[in-house]
């Protein structure tokens, strides 16, 4: 999965609750747990409004230029795996706002979301 498509953007953009927007991705076959979706709608509501850079940056329209990878990009990862399919490879979802260079990653073989890494235990990959 590199990127969310439109018009489920849309629809988080109006979520009213993160109990809504874990349906949304649920409806969308985004397979994200419901902590990451909780702090996905956090994040997109900080202020009571979702501002379309923190959307883009989930969407994988902008990221953190880390080592020259970027939201959206296929990541080798070191010591780390998928808990459902074991495969070590993903896509980068987000990067962390508070630690740069940490990553959000989804498995790229199963859509599972893996987790966080840090930016020593990932690399672009083609």
């Amino acid at each position: 999965m590199n990127h969310f498509p439109p018009e489920l953007i849309a629809k988080m953009k109006a979520a009213k609750s993160a109990e809504e927007l874990i349906q949304l991705t649920k409806e969308y076959n985004v397979e994200l747990t419901e902590e990451a979706t909780k702090s996905f709608f956090e994040q997109f509501h900080a202020n009571g409004i979702a501002s379309d850079e923190s959307l883009e940056s989930v969407a994988g329209g902008w990221g953190a230029n880390t080592n020259s990878v970027s939201v959206g990009d296929r990541v080798k990862l070191l010591g780390k795996q998928c808990a459902k399919c074991g495969s070590t490879t993903g896509v980068i979802l987000m990067f962390s706002a508070q630690n740069i260079g940490r990553a959000l990653i989804n498995c790229d073989k199963c859509g599972t979301l893996i987790g966080y890494a840090e930016k020593s235990r990932y690399h672009k990959i083609s």
